[in-house]
């Protein structure tokens, strides 16, 4: 009896370490870090707000909970907008840089 795993049509026996491009290793990597990124600005979005909520009306608490909302948002925005920067560079030289082979 033979086990294997199949991905993508490309089987893989036990005990074998699968390969894969630079690109793929290389995207994962954004992937991950993409998601991290999401998580801690959501984790941030909900501390400022139950900051927020639990302020009692003092105006320090307030103004930290809210710094700690926009700077959440500021920070997602900024991450989505190094791709938009990215690819503009990219399509400027003609490159694309979100897929270079490495």
């Amino acid at each position: 009896m033979k086990i294997a795993l199949t991905i993508d049509n490309q089987t893989i026996n036990p005990g074998t370490v699968p390969t894969t491009s630079g690109q793929n290793l290389a995207w994962v990597f954004i992937d991950i870090i993409l998601v991290i990124a999401i998580l801690l600005a959501a984790y941030f979005i909900l501390k400022g707000a139950w900051d927020l909520i639990t302020s009692e009306g003092k105006k320090e608490k307030i103004l930290n909970a809210q710094k700690t909302i926009m700077f959440a948002i500021f920070g997602l925005i900024m991450v989505f907008l190094s791709f938009l920067f990215v690819g503009a560079i990219g399509q400027f030289l003609g490159i694309d840089l979100l897929n270079l082979p490495f």
